[in-house]
């Protein structure tokens, strides 16, 4: 599990642009996320890769912390 802290109000604009990261990346997993939590919440699938998936901060917008 990998939480990344954003702005609030911008969850689904991260959530978003993790998903695209994780897809170039090859990782599998959901998100989770709610409306003015200023967090996404990463929650890999079983048997898909999990710490080994770390996105490029330089590429990102709307992350501005990682927590693992």
């Amino acid at each position: 599990m990998l939480l990344f802290h954003c702005r609030a109000g911008f969850e689904a604009d991260c959530a978003a642009e993790l998903t695209a990261a994780a897809s170039a990346a090859g990782a599998s997993g959901r998100w989770e996320h709610r409306a003015g939590d200023a967090f996404v919440l990463w929650q890999p699938a079983a048997g898909g890769k999990r710490r080994e998936w770390s996105p490029d901060f330089g590429e990102l917008v709307f992350v501005r912390q990682l927590v693992t």
